[in-house]
């Protein structure tokens, strides 16, 4: 049974800690929209004005079909990024509501494995 218990114990600590880098990455990802750099040369010059430009470039008839291809893929570029940061920030959402549940389960079997002798993941003994 104290095995189960610290297995438990350990399992829900890294279940823990993953969800604590979860969140400080989208927390990582709103600083940097908030940062004046990210906001003139990404925000603004990559997901606005260079996708307006790739845009009109792609309906360009001048435009030779080899060019006009990769300006297309191109166009795929500023639409990944935008829902790389989208993702670590709603994931980062999720994993706080998770990181919650988390501390309420470590808790939970702290207090049924009282009185049992248990050791916490880095092997030291509560």
């Amino acid at each position: 049974m104290a095995q189960s218990l610290e297995s438990e114990i350990e399992q829900t600590e890294l279940s823990i800690e993953e969800a604590k880098s979860v969140i400080a990455k989208g927390e990582k990802a709103l600083k940097l929209a908030e940062d004046p750099l990210f906001k003139e040369l990404i925000l603004e010059g990559y997901f606005e004005k260079e996708t307006i430009r790739l845009a009109h470039m792609s309906s360009d008839p001048n435009i030779p079909a080899e060019y006009r291809e990769c300006v297309n893929r191109d166009l795929h570029g500023p639409a990944s990024l935008k829902r790389y940061l989208h993702t670590l920030v709603q994931m980062s959402g999720v994993a706080a509501t998770s990181l919650e549940e988390y501390e309420e389960t470590l808790d939970e079997i702290r207090e049924e494995a009282d009185g049992v002798d248990v050791f916490d993941a880095t092997g030291s003994e509560e």
